[in-house]
């Protein structure tokens, strides 16, 4: 119970915290000789949003998006790692056409010894680097794959053969040993067995505790 208590406040603070990176600057595009600060783009800020959603769904008790979570942290991780090379895609195709029809416009201004109207520059678009809010999106999505790997039914071993069981088995299924251990007298303290029923120092009954 403990445990999963864990992965519930986990998945909250880093479905927060990809919330938070999502509305952050990612890039700063290079328009009109300004640097303008872009947040999540295209698919990629979808996909995270979408993630951070599952993660709180399964903040609050639902243990059945954790597969979710696991099928789409590999799609958005891919998207956030494209949306770079999108981006510098997308100043080229849209952007450079806006350049080339400021042409003539330019060489008029030009002419009146004005300075042109520069929409986009090639270099600074080839230049661009990611800013803050593309990294901290990066190394959630990497806590992300931890946590949504740690978080499951974890094995456990049979203390007669060692062999690998599930925590929720009752019984080896190599040897038959009973894996659910009875607790220790709450009246003296003592430790039991897997088949006592009663306390073997104070006599007290073990069974009630179990239940």
């Amino acid at each position: 119970m403990r445990r999963s208590r864990y992965f519930s406040v986990g998945s909250l603070i880093l479905a927060a915290i990809l919330a938070v990176m999502i509305c952050l600057p990612w890039f700063r595009i290079p328009v009109f000789e300004w640097s303008i600060p872009t947040p999540a783009w295209n698919r990629a800020g979808l996909a995270c949003f979408a993630l951070a959603c599952l993660l709180m769904l399964r903040s609050i008790g639902g243990a059945a998006f954790r597969w979710p979570i696991r099928v789409l942290v590999f799609p958005a991780a891919y998207f956030w790692w494209e949306s770079l090379a999108q981006m510098k895609v997308w100043g080229t195709r849209h952007l450079g056409s806006v350049q080339l029809d400021l042409a003539t416009i330019n060489q008029g201004l030009s002419s009146l010894g004005m300075e042109p109207v520069t929409v986009y520059d090639a270099l600074a678009w080839k230049s661009l680097q990611p800013d803050y809010g593309w990294y901290g999106t990066g190394w959630t999505l990497l806590l992300v794959s931890v946590l949504t790997w740690a978080d499951g039914p974890r094995f456990a071993s049979c203390p007669r053969c060692s062999s690998l069981t599930n925590r929720e088995d009752g019984y080896c299924f190599s040897c038959g040993e009973s894996l659910r251990q009875v607790p220790g007298c709450t009246n003296c303290g003592s430790p039991a067995g897997p088949e006592d029923s009663f306390c073997r120092v104070c006599g007290d009954e073990l069974r009630k505790n179990k239940e």
